[in-house]
């Protein structure tokens, strides 16, 4: 590879990161139909950087939500339902999943001990 792939490899990778963020940061804002085409675009991003190794699984959270570290500079994480990863990245993320903590709310845990004490 030489340094000018190697300089567009990491502006591709910089770019979906920054697609991922702003993305998932936009659809905070909108609602509706428009909120569901930001959070695909989110998707797909995530997607792209799971396929090309520039995002790895941190945890799993209660109803189906996956924590990805992005590679990006500097490095960032996203939470994003699994379901609406592409069928190729969630196979990808299946061999991390064991290495993972699986997480749950503190509020789930507070209500746990109290119905236990």
């Amino acid at each position: 590879m030489n340094h000018d792939q190697s300089q567009s490899d990491l502006g591709t990778v910089a770019g979906l990161c920054r697609v991922a963020q702003l993305s998932n940061a936009l659809a905070k804002q909108l609602t509706g139909s428009a909120r569901a085409l930001a959070y695909r675009i989110k998707a797909e991003a995530c997607s792209l950087l799971i396929l090309s190794g520039s995002a790895s699984l941190n945890g799993v959270w209660p109803g189906g939500i996956v924590a990805l570290d992005l590679s990006g500079n500097p490095a960032s994480r996203l939470h994003i339902r699994r379901s609406h990863l592409s069928r190729q990245a969630r196979r990808a993320l299946d061999g991390q999943t064991a290495s993972v903590p699986a997480v749950s709310r503190l509020g789930d845990s507070f209500r746990i001990a109290r119905r236990t004490n």
